[in-house]
């Protein structure tokens, strides 16, 4: 994409009317948000619980990289879930912190 290009997409989506096409395209197109949907209700039924945790992160990585996951090597797919676990317990406090808030503008 030439820097013209990029330019003119970044006025284009200052439009909520076109912010709001490129976003119908986008679903229409991508399939994976299913995924989000999925996790997003697994990991809210209870924050607490580990497993709802993991589970959701997984359904994330594994769906929205599936073409690199598949190449990965077996040991660290076999690792994934401690990796998980070891990224969530090293940031859990800094999460929490976003609990609650809202990004919107």
């Amino acid at each position: 994409m030439k820097r013209n290009e990029v330019t003119k997409f970044i006025d284009d989506i200052k439009d909520p009317k076109k912010f709001l096409e490129y976003c119908k395209k986008y679903h229409e197109k991508e399939q994976r948000d299913v995924a989000y949907v999925v996790s997003r209700n697994v990991i809210s039924k209870d924050l607490s619980n580990i497993n709802f945790i993991l589970a959701s992160a997984k359904l994330i990585i594994i769906t929205w990289n599936a073409a690199g996951f598949r190449r990965l090597k077996k040991e660290i797919k076999d690792n994934l879930e401690n990796d998980i676990l070891k990224a969530y317990t090293k940031t859990r406090l800094d999460l929490e912190k976003l609990k609650g808030k809202n990004w919107r503008t």
